[in-house]
């Protein structure tokens, strides 16, 4: 995750002012440290701090007047605290969950009253989430993603060197009545509330009604979290479980079909690339 402060933002007409900070370890004077730059895990905390001061600098407290602060929060993050009025220095703190990535925006104003019918300042910071570190690529992150008996490369035949991203299966040789395998994929992606992707494929047949299942990366057998079936554009959709956290991917199974001719063509087994959700 990368922290960015817009700087301090203040009323300069106003007697009194908030400024709004993430304090840095070991900070003299953290009100006036101005931007920050950080990286912390998705799934962190943020502590920022808010700073009331009078039209000369001086700390003011709101704990002896009428004025109160008010936290807002917008984008994938949640309070877990939030102080209304500051200390005797002039501080108050509150606590930000991350709830996932993108961008998300903290602000605090400094109200005439507890209700907030006036506001006197208000500041803000602009979070920017991210990963901090990348998963390492399949073939070289110590999962079997597959789930067929072979680890990482050189184990994984499909491997084809340590950084290959995909545990990816191909199109396998068949000996059978099918006359054909043609090259398919399988996308995947997470929208917060449900995993979503496609399948593609050169034939329609392979793409209309074409059973798909979610994995998700486990020590020992991955486990089958939910089935959908393709509609006509072979778009796939599975509602998420609360609070999805782990290495996910998406398998359609091998399936064999006819063709308007006559034909039988095989759909080959194929997989998504695996996303890690935090």
């Amino acid at each position: 995750m990368t922290l960015a402060s817009p700087g301090l933002s203040a009323e300069a007409a106003s007697p009194d002012h908030v400024h709004l900070v993430l304090p840095r370890s070991g900070d003299v004077d953290p009100c006036h440290q101005g931007e920050v730059v950080r990286q912390v895990p998705p799934e962190g905390v943020v502590r920022l701090l808010a700073c009331t001061f009078d039209a000369s600098e001086a700390a003011v407290s709101t704990g002896s007047s009428a004025e109160a602060l008010q936290w807002e929060l917008t984008g994938p993050a949640s309070f877990e605290w939030a102080g209304t009025e500051t200390s005797e220095d002039g501080l108050a703190g509150a606590t930000v969950s991350i709830d996932g990535l993108g961008t998300a925006e903290v602000t605090v104003r400094l109200c005439a009253d507890d209700t907030c019918s006036s506001v006197v300042s208000e500041a803000s910071v602009i979070l920017h989430i991210v990963h901090s570190d990348p998963p390492p690529p399949e073939c070289s992150d110590g999962v079997d993603n597959e789930g067929d008996g072979f680890g990482d490369f050189p184990e994984d035949p499909e491997c084809s060197d340590a950084e290959d991203s995909s545990e990816g299966f191909g199109c396998p040789s068949y000996s059978g009545a099918a006359s054909s395998c043609l090259a398919s994929g399988v996308t995947i992606r997470y929208t917060g509330d449900r995993f979503t992707g496609a399948v593609a494929h050169a034939r329609d047949e392979c793409v209309i009604w074409r059973l798909v299942k979610l994995k998700k990366v486990l020590p020992g057998p991955n486990r089958t979290l939910g089935r959908d079936y393709t509609g006509s554009r072979g778009i796939w959709r599975i509602d998420a479980f609360p609070d999805p956290h782990g290495r996910f991917y998406a398998v359609a199974p091998e399936t064999t079909v006819t063709d308007e001719d006559g034909t039988e063509v095989v759909c080959p087994r194929d997989r998504s690339v695996t996303i890690f959700i935090r």
